[in-house]
């Protein structure tokens, strides 16, 4: 995947459904107050607070036991999660009806830092960090008469089952890449189906996670640290959805780039 020439500023008509940051610490021995303290501190932050229930199953026993969550809470009618547990914190934009994502620095960053500050106050932070993550869903639509992927995504699959008049109903693909100029690993996945109840509609659904791990030189009490890392993947998973896009899907999004120089 090439990168583009110019970077991308923003997207006028934003197609993100989901974007989150996660944080994951080195395993270790698990404390069960952790996340009731976490939560406690977070009904402070935010009054509109709510649990969201979620049933997690994990091995919690020995003394190098690896990150989970074990908690989701939801706040701003919905449109921000929050899942920590044993050295675990993940933050998330979540779209709900018409409220788009904008920009990292309006939508997630304040909830991260925030965040970040609630983890250190709750548990000392002093547990070393690991790796770091972020990743994005976007969702589309398109008309199914003639529907070429590679119109609009940089990806060809074709397949042959040796039926006459065989309509697509769906397909699936999946790929793991490592950039070696940003140390970041990354995954890009998408999907295309009919639309249930209206096979005029194709819906497409992209998700690209950019991660970089080994950074046990951090823990979870460096928080401007570990934001200046959040950035860097979210450059990462951010150019890797711009390059995975064609530029049929640059103009339906209305991308906005960044002046020269910028």
């Amino acid at each position: 995947m090439a990168p583009r020439p110019t970077r991308v500023e923003y997207c006028e008509n934003s197609t993100i459904v989901e974007a989150w940051a996660v944080i994951l610490g080195l395993p270790g021995p698990v404390d069960p107050g952790d996340p009731v303290v976490l939560e406690r501190a977070a009904k402070r932050q935010y009054e509109s607070l709510r649990r969201v229930p979620a049933i997690v199953a994990v091995d919690a026993h020995g003394e190098a036991v690896s990150p989970f969550w074990n908690h989701q809470v939801a706040w701003n009618e919905g449109r921000r999660l929050a899942r920590f547990g044993h050295r675990y914190l993940s933050v998330h934009f979540i779209r709900q009806g018409e409220g788009r994502y904008t920009q990292f620095g309006e939508v997630l960053e304040p909830p991260i830092r925030e965040w970040v500050d609630i983890y250190t106050g709750a548990t000392e932070g002093d547990h070393p960090v690991d790796r770091i993550g972020f990743g994005y869903v976007n969702r589309f639509t398109f008309g199914a008469d003639d529907f070429d992927l590679s119109k609009y995504f940089a990806i060809n699959v074709g397949v042959d089952v040796g039926a006459e008049d065989a309509g697509l109903l769906g397909l699936s693909a999946a790929f793991r890449f490592f950039d070696e100029a940003k140390t970041m690993y990354l995954n890009v996945e998408l999907s295309a189906e009919a639309v249930p109840g209206d096979q005029r509609v194709i819906g497409v659904t992209t998700k690209v996670f950019a991660e970089r791990r080994g950074v046990e030189q951090l823990a979870f009490g460096h928080g401007e640290q570990l934001l200046d890392q959040v950035r860097l993947t979210k450059e990462a998973a951010k150019d890797a959805f711009f390059s995975l896009a064609t530029e049929e899907t640059h103009a339906m999004m209305g991308v906005v780039h960044a002046s020269d120089g910028s």
